[in-house]
């Protein structure tokens, strides 16, 4: 099986527990999103969530008061990218938002960006998933873990890989 094949059959598991827990209250709330939808799909990608040298975890981000990034991704040493964690549902919301008002509800993540000098931003629920150019605040993908009509979430997912993310707005 190749890795979008793998990460189309974790698409399929990810919305099949999605549909079967989503009505349960206690499951809403941001670490169980990480655990139960982001984790996997960054592991999935050949994101080492266990090696700090990868990823880092609760992020320090000095800014003032200080702030903790949710995910912070490294290549060879370097901040290449922010995740900015929500807890499931509450990005659908955002989709139909303008540039503008969308760019309010990212400012959190793009100052974590700046500081640690990233050039990606992603903010996520685990079912939607915005993907922010920091060097061009205006260029932001939106994909969504229910478009299965052309696997553009499979095929955009598969330029985060630690191999490819240095280039996703090349």
């Amino acid at each position: 099986m190749n890795k979008r094949e793998e990460i189309l059959k974790l698409c399929d598991r990810l919305r099949n527990t999605i549909n079967e827990f989503s009505d349960e209250e206690d499951w809403h709330n941001e670490l169980s999103t990480r655990y139960i939808l982001i984790d996997p799909i960054l592991r999935m990608l050949g994101w080492n969530t266990e090696n700090p040298k990868q990823v880092r975890v609760s992020n320090i981000v000095r800014l003032k008061p200080t702030r903790f990034s949710d995910y912070t991704l490294f290549d060879n040493g370097k901040a290449i990218a922010c995740i900015e964690a929500k807890r499931y549902g509450i990005i659908s919301f955002w989709r139909n938002l303008g540039v503008r008002e969308l760019s309010k509800k990212l400012k959190q993540l793009t100052d974590y960006c700046k500081v640690e000098e990233a050039r990606l931003g992603i903010s996520t629920d685990g079912e939607s998933w915005f993907i922010v150019d920091c060097k061009n605040k205006n260029r932001i993908e939106k994909i969504d873990l229910w478009d299965t009509s052309n696997n553009s979430f499979a095929s955009t997912l598969l330029k985060l890989r630690p191999t490819k993310i240095s280039t996703f707005f090349n």
